[in-house]
């Protein structure tokens, strides 16, 4: 993997922009890569008068993330042109 594949990390302001936007249905997650662990969290939410609440979170060590990843992989090989043809739509590309 190169420093171009790897996510880009973000600021504090950009992810809570990202909670901006009142919704009944929360549909986002967070990934935190640590030395040791990988944590997912799903549905995070805050506002500046609350503390966070946590939705669920689980936590992996870089083997069982490696493992998800493997699994993700191949079950996501049957959306591959969905993807492809979404991707397109958002940004103009090719879908690559």
């Amino acid at each position: 993997m190169t420093n171009d594949d790897r996510p880009k990390l973000v600021s504090h302001e950009q992810v809570a922009e990202t909670f901006a936007i009142p919704t009944i249905n929360v549909n986002r997650f967070l990934v935190t890569a640590h030395p040791d662990r990988f944590r997912i969290a799903f549905g995070e939410s805050f506002t500046p008068e609350h503390p966070t609440f946590h939705r669920l979170a689980v936590q992996m060590t870089p083997w069982e993330a490696n493992e998800l990843r493997m699994v993700l992989e191949e079950l996501l090989v049957p959306f591959q042109a969905q993807i492809k043809e979404m991707k397109a739509a958002n940004d103009g590309s090719d879908g690559e």
